[in-house]
Order: C-alpha cells, then structure tokens, then sequence
C-alpha cells in the first residue's frame, strides 16, 4: 500500500491536474478526538510522519504518530505565546483568558522554516505531521509552509464535546480532575481556531467529524483523494479502529440535553461544525429540545440521589448515568452551596426543567446526603457521588435482593476506575460484621433500605470524610440487626479524584464548622470505635482475629506485589534497552512500516516494543495504585487503637 497522488477520473481529475501533489499533510484537532487515529491511517498508508515519534504509553498504546521535533518546537511556542502564572495548561496553550501572544511567531519562524526543509529533504515522497496543537497555529504554518514553497493540505478532524470530556478526564491529569469545565472550555477554543481557518482555507483543508468516519470510511476515503489527491484504502479505517479508544454516546443519549444545559455554547459550535464539515457528525448526535426530567414511576422505587458542589460538568455524568440506567427513578439533586457561576446556571435550568433541586449549603458530604435521602420518597435510595457514573443492572439485581429478603438492609457492589480495576476484586470474601469492624472494604456503590437508613440515624455529620460517615452508617445498621449483603461485579464506574481537590474540599467544611466540632483525619479512626464501644468490646476477640487475617493477608499482598514490581523492573529495562537498538535504526524501520501485503495488520517492531513498554508500565501503575499498599497503615492504627484503648 502507498499513499500517492489520486488517480481519478472525469471532472475531479480535472479540477485536481494544475494543483500538482499536495504535501506536506498536516493534521489538526482538539486533544483525544482521534488525531492520532486518523494520522496511524495515513502512516499505515505510506505518509512518512517523522522518524522520532513520541513513544506510546497507556493514554495511548497504539502510538501518538507525533514528530518530535514539531512537537517540542510547539511547546516552546506555545508556553511563549501564554500569560506565565495564570490558570490552565500552557502546554495545550489555553489559560483562562485565551489569550495567546500572536505577535511572538516570527521569533519562531526561522525554527519553523529549517524544521520543514529538514523533513523535506528527508521524505521524498508525501510527507506530513500531526499535533493537536497544530490547531492554534494554522495560520502561522500556512504562511512558512507557503513560504517555503510547499503546497499543504489540511486534514482537520473534530469529535463530540462530551466525547472529548470523557476522554481528557480518563488521562488522569489532575488539572482536568480539578477542573473538568477546562475539557469543554478547550475544546471550544481549539475547534474554533479550526473552523475559522477552515472557512477561509476551504480548497486546500479537509474537515471531518471522526464519529462519521468510523461510520462510513467509504466516504472518508473519497474525500482524501478529492480534496488532498491522497489514495487510501476504503478498508483501511476499519481495520485499524480500536473501538475503546474513541467510543461514541447513542444519538439520544441524555447526556447530550444535561451537556447542552450545562454547556451550551459547545453544543451551538459542534453545530456549526456539522453545518460546514465536508463529512459531519449530523445524525450521528440529535440536538436536545427544551430540557425535561425524565419521568417517575409512581410511587418510586429507588431515589437517585446525586450531591454537588460547583462541578456542574461532572453533575451532568451522573445525572446522564441514573437517566440512562435507572428509568423511572426519582432523581434528587443536592446543591450543597455551588458557587460557580456555570454551577450554578446550570442548577437554575435543572429547577425551571422540573428536576428536584434541594438546598443544603451548611455542612459537608454527609449533611448533603442525608437531606437528599430526608427527601426521597422511594423504598430504596442510592446516593451517586457527582461524577461517578451508574453502571448498568446493579439497580435492577439490588432491588430484586431487597424485595425478596426483608431483613436485607442494604446491597452493595464495587466500582471501577479508569486503568485500577475493580474495588473491591472479585476474589474479596463477602463483608462480615467483624470484616465490618476491623475497617474492611466499604464499596463504592449501595442501595439501601430507607426504612434502615431512617431507623439507623442517617450519616453523622461529625464526620468531614464521606467514607468514614459511610462506614459509620454500616456499623450502625449492622448493630441493628440489619444484614449488609454484596452482588457480584461493579455498580459504579468511579472518576479519579485529585489530592488537591480533597483538601480543598475539606478545608471549606471545615471554615463552616466550629474547630470544637471537626474531626480531623487522624482521630476518625478512634471516634468511629467510641461511638460504637460495645459492639466493639462485645466482638473484641473477633475483631482483633479479623485484623490480624487482614494484615497477615496485606502483608503477603506487599511481598507479592513487590516481587512483582522488581521483575517489571527489569523487565522494562529489557523493553527500554530493545527500543533504543530499534530506534539506532530509523531508516529500517522506516522500511518495515506496514504496507499492503500486511492485511492480517501485524505490527512493526518497533511498535511491537513500544506496546510492551507501553503494556509494563501501565501494570506497574496499576499495582502501584492497589489498595494492598494504602490499607496497610490504616489497619495496623486500627489494630493498635484497639488493644491499646478498649480493653481499659
């Protein structure tokens, strides 16, 4: 396979005989909206993208198809055309006032010209790059692209705002878990630098929605060699799609009207989008009437309830999660002080829609809680931590638990985050009372009987950590007598949350609170065992058994898992040590790319290495992120605070 100049026939040759080649390739669009997807098509093709490429990792095993040498030249440019100090992520060159110094891209202009003449004497034949940032310097690398005498083309692909959003959380940057509303805000500034410049660059720029590629590659294809005379074949998308890497929401999702309540200034430019693209995103997405809650089944059997503050971008997962997996449930949202100005426009739309909106800006996460739950008229009730997402059939096997076993006071199952598996695992026995005691695994996601939430006291607002009124809520519900039962797999799909973005919280419960009253970290331990003394000293024995399985079992978990990070190690160190041999051979490698006869899609060696690489060190991530290693410590000050203090 090769990718040269289209052969064509009739009028659209025609149109393309005095344009000569297009070349170089340059490709364009927000972050995860599937640059690198398009760009590993064109490569696969033949289009040399550069011979030091940005190494694969877990965000993107596949490859990022991305020049070095442009990469680093735009970093630098980018943190010079940026205010040094203010809000945002300079090296996607957005800040909170979007501003970007255009007036210092002619100190970067001779780096930019003898960068191109270096590719360009390299790659005889088409040659392109791809950034995503490329998108806020179109302008100035169409004039030295011009100036060098080239003839470019442009190849500018946009996704779905909320698609985006989705994905940019899953990168784990904590600047975008601090702040989610940036994911929308940058999309908004990148797609409208892309199509401005498309507006006035038309002949030589190709403008596509990647949902519609994946769709219909045919068209994608055609596209190429009418606009960008680049011959591609049709099937060569579809072979190459990894279908988890740019997964796409339903025409009707309700995520889309609560993004649109939320956002709607994106939603207008993914419009605008799809009215000039050359292939567009229109039916793949159905733009949302007047907001409505979804209807309630009455009387309700589960109560949704869904605790905010400020944050409205991961309110509107959440809320998306319970409409798409819960039907007919009461929603109850609780706005617990929101000062955001977006917070709180969209929290004004929810109300006039109909949603229910309760206030309870004193106190933290519990006080929000329980008066979500003072307010649910259904049997059943789940609070939903905004911005984690329901998962499908945990409600519907919870509710058929509860239902036939009276004496069943709450169900749980465990979440799952983004890259750190399952907690709790599904090896983890069942929670026991003393398991319970000992400080044992409190799961992500429960549905409780309101009648045991009611009879057992509701959260303790003494406690500033939503875990620990959660375990405390448990304890007290087994002390009467109600019985805690588990279902297999996750209920909850859980977002990362920041260190930062914790501290903070708790730093704001704590101005509302006087010092006397709060509870600090270290001692929450000791004040969930003083409430409950006499379960305590009457299970005492057991408990004290039960932390000892637990640290013998956490103590064999370390040993394993650091044998096993020894021997990541070095493994990775093999992996390391086999790149560099490839990378000393660029030129070989260059000529063992795919190409045609590869239709079973086997990849070259160097991919093969990068995606081992890429495969070790996301396990060691991993591992280095289980709860063996954080639950350790706190067991051991439970076991010691135990034998020290009860007995007396």
């Amino acid at each position: 396979m090769s990718l040269l100049p289209a052969a064509g026939t009739g009028a659209g040759r025609a149109g393309r005989e005095g344009r000569g080649r297009v070349s170089p390739i340059v490709v364009a669009g927000m972050h995860r909206s599937g640059t690198s997807f398009l760009t590993s098509v064109l490569h696969a093709a033949g289009l040399a993208v550069g011979e030091r490429l940005l190494t694969p990792d877990a965000r993107n095993p596949r490859g990022y198809f991305e020049d070095r040498d442009f990469y680093d030249l735009h970093l630098r440019m980018l943190h010079a055309l940026t205010p040094a100090g203010e809000a945002g992520f300079r090296d996607w060159g957005w800040t909170e006032s979007e501003r970007l110094d255009r007036d210092r891209l002619p100190e970067f202009r001779a780096a930019a010209l003898q960068l191109v003449e270096r590719r360009r004497r390299a790659d005889a034949g088409a040659w392109g790059w791809k950034d995503p940032r490329n998108a806020l310097l179109l302008d100035f690398w169409h004039e030295v692209l011009t100036a060098a005498g080239t003839t470019p083309g442009y190849l500018l692909v946009y996704r779905s705002p909320w698609d985006v959003a989705d994905a940019v959380q899953r990168l784990g940057v904590d600047v975008f878990l601090e702040h989610p509303e940036y994911a929308y805000r940058i999309w908004c500034f990148y797609n409208r630098q892309l199509l401005e410049f498309y507006r006035r660059n038309r002949q030589r720029s190709l403008l596509v929605a990647i949902g519609a590629i994946l769709a219909d590659p045919g068209s994608f294809t055609a596209l190429l060699a009418e606009k960008l005379q680049l011959e591609v074949p049709a099937n060569l998308p579809a072979r190459l799609f990894a279908a988890d890497g740019l997964s796409t929401r339903a025409a009707d999702d309700p995520l889309i009207a609560l993004v649109a309540a939320a956002s709607p200034e994106a939603v207008a430019l993914l419009g605008e989008l799809d009215r000039d693209a050359d292939l567009s995103a229109a039916g793949l997405w159905r733009r949302p009437g007047p907001l409505r809650p979804p209807p309630v089944q009455e009387p309700p059997v589960v109560s949704v309830v869904v605790p905010c503050r400020d944050q409205p971008e991961l309110l509107v997962e959440s809320l998306a999660s319970a409409e798409r997996h819960a039907p007919g449930c009461e929603l109850i949202v609780v706005d617990a002080g929101s000062r955001q100005p977006r917070a709180v426009a969209l929290l004004d739309n929810l109300r006039r829609a109909g949603y229910q909106v309760v206030e309870q800006a004193a106190g933290g996460g519990a006080a929000a809680r329980n008066a979500g739950l003072a307010s649910a008229r259904g049997r059943y009730a789940l609070t939903l931590e905004a911005g984690d997402r329901l998962r499908g059939g945990f409600l519907e096997a919870a509710v058929g638990l509860l239902d036939g076993e009276p004496g069943v006071g709450l169900v749980y199952a465990g979440g799952r985050g983004p890259g750190t598996g399952q907690w709790p695992t599904p090896e983890d026995p069942e929670l026991d009372l003393d398991r319970l005691l000992a400080g044992g695994v409190i799961a992500s996601g429960a549905l409780v009987r309101l009648a045991a939430w009611q009879a057992s006291g509701g959260y303790d607002e003494h406690f500033e950590e939503d875990e620990a009124a959660e375990w405390d809520l448990w304890i007290a519900l087994a002390e009467r007598g109600w019985q805690l039962r588990r279902l297999p797999g996750a209920a909850l799909d859980l977002r990362p949350r920041p260190a930062a973005t914790a501290r903070a919280e708790r730093s704001a419960i704590g101005e509302r609170r006087d010092r006397r009253e709060r509870l600090p970290g270290a001692v929450v331990q000791e004040a969930v065992v003083r409430k409950h003394r006499e379960i305590y000293l009457r299970r005492l024995p057991h408990v004290l058994a039960a932390l000892e399985r637990a640290r013998a079992a956490l103590a064999a978990d370390a040993e394993q898992l650091g044998e096993e990070r020894r021997r990541l190690a070095e493994e990775r160190r093999r992996v390391d040590e086999e790149r560099r041999q490839v990378d000393e051979q660029p030129r070989q490698v260059d000529e063992a790319r795919p190409r045609p006869a590869a239709e079973d899609g086997d990849p070259t060696e160097r991919d093969r290495l990068y995606q081992e690489l890429a495969a070790w060190r996301e396990r060691v991530r991993v591992m280095e992120a289980t709860r063996a290693w954080k639950l350790r410590g706190r067991l051991l000050r439970l076991r010691r605070l135990l034998r020290s203090r009860l007995p007396g």
